[in-house]
């Protein structure tokens, strides 16, 4: 039987600065989904009268000690409250498709899922860099970006249990950047002059090297502005911050609701992460307009579609070296890049890519495995190799 309107259920733990993007994206796959599919958002505690038991509980259970890990076992003990809360309304409401993004939320709903006799399909959406021998076992896993996908079926994950969907943003609707940076500017206080560089994401250094940006635009001189926009992961990155730029550093924690005026103020936005299985703020930055700066890799080759937007950022001076040019002609970089937002729009808005999402809902909960999209092959580098996210 052809099920029209598949009843769905996203997850998404909600707290702490590890579950943001990924709360981010649930809630844009929401808004995108929900006028065509019967969709549920079940994000945080709320509605959950469990939650605060389970979280005690969660409390107790020993999760390593080891300083580093601290937030990630803060975030697991989140998911484990999360995730046993939620389970008496996934029980009561039999949900066509439980679509999930925390990894860690794995570990409740395969265990309990299939005893508890719900018969829901799992989907899982690959947003955290895991291992693909690490995935959940019974959960169809959404890829994000043809490296993930390349990176697991050489790791002999099967094809029929995954799908490529790239992930989406939402698209602005006004003007570029470029075209708003005055008011921008004048509403945080910033000289029109003034080389502003934005980090927008978690601040820290394993995984978001933030501390290597910090270095990088601390070579240059005069009127240069670091903008770091996020939760704070690690309390040295404030710190660090304000001892190599002083005054030349804003720090701030802007929300989805006022990330444009962010933009607005931006020449360039640094997103130094090495490894990303897709970079949500790097497509939104390029939606507004804003030049961005990623890691050179098959997977930001893919992303950003554009060669000037990469430098190895595993060597010291390369950043530095970069930006300074960028600074030299920034009237030029940022006209380009208003004039790329219209095609990434057209890649990466969720209204292009939401038919997507329902069309694997559907396929599913028919009872076919969703088949790999033509186009998600091995992502290419340049002189033809072919290589997974680097």
């Amino acid at each position: 039987m052809d099920v029209t309107v598949p009843r769905i259920v996203l997850l998404s733990v909600g707290r702490g600065q590890l579950a943001r993007e990924y709360g981010g994206f649930v809630r844009g796959l929401h808004r995108a989904v929900s006028g065509e599919l019967d969709a549920t958002l079940l994000e945080g505690e709320a509605g959950l009268p469990l939650y605060r038991g389970f979280r005690l509980l969660a409390e107790a259970l020993p999760y390593g000690g080891l300083e580093i890990e601290g937030a990630y076992n803060r975030y697991k003990r989140d998911a484990l409250a999360f995730g046993l809360s939620v389970l008496p309304r996934l029980y009561r409401q039999r949900y066509d498709i439980i679509h999930y993004v925390d990894p860690p939320l794995a570990m409740v709903l395969e265990k309990f899922v299939r005893r508890a006799g719900i018969g829901s399909r799992l989907v899982y959406s690959e947003l955290s860099g895991i291992a693909p021998p690490f995935y959940p076992k019974i959960s169809h896993v959404h890829q994000v970006s043809p490296a993930t996908m390349y990176e697991a079926e050489i790791m002999a994950v099967p094809p029929a249990s995954m799908t490529m969907i790239p992930c989406a943003v939402e698209a602005p609707r006004g003007p570029a950047a470029a075209a708003r940076r005055s008011a921008a500017r004048q509403a945080s206080g910033i000289s029109e002059s003034a080389f502003v560089v934005l980090v927008n994401g978690e601040l820290g250094r394993i995984g978001r090297r933030v501390h290597y940006v910090i270095d990088e635009v601390s070579q240059l001189e005069g009127e240069v502005v670091l903008w770091l926009n996020g939760p704070v992961a690690d309390p040295a990155i404030p710190e660090m911050a304000r001892q190599k730029l002083g005054s030349r550093c804003r720090i701030s924690d802007v929300g989805e609701g006022a990330v444009q005026d962010l933009y607005g103020a931006a020449d360039v936005m640094v997103h130094a992460v090495v490894q990303e299985p897709f970079g949500i703020r790097v497509a939104e930055a390029m939606c507004h307009g804003v030049p961005v700066l990623v890691q050179r890799s098959s997977h930001m080759a893919w992303l950003t579609e554009c060669e000037e937007y990469q430098v190895e950022m595993r060597v010291p001076g390369n950043l530095a070296a970069r930006l300074g040019e960028q600074r030299q002609a920034r009237e030029r970089f940022a006209s380009r890049a208003a004039e790329r937002a219209e095609g990434v729009r057209a890649r990466f808005d969720w209204t292009r890519l939401k038919g997507e999402y329902a069309a694997l809902y559907r396929r599913l909960l028919n009872g076919a495995e969703a088949a790999r999209p033509a186009d998600a092959g091995e992502p290419v580098l340049a002189g033809g190799a072919r290589q997974g996210n680097a």
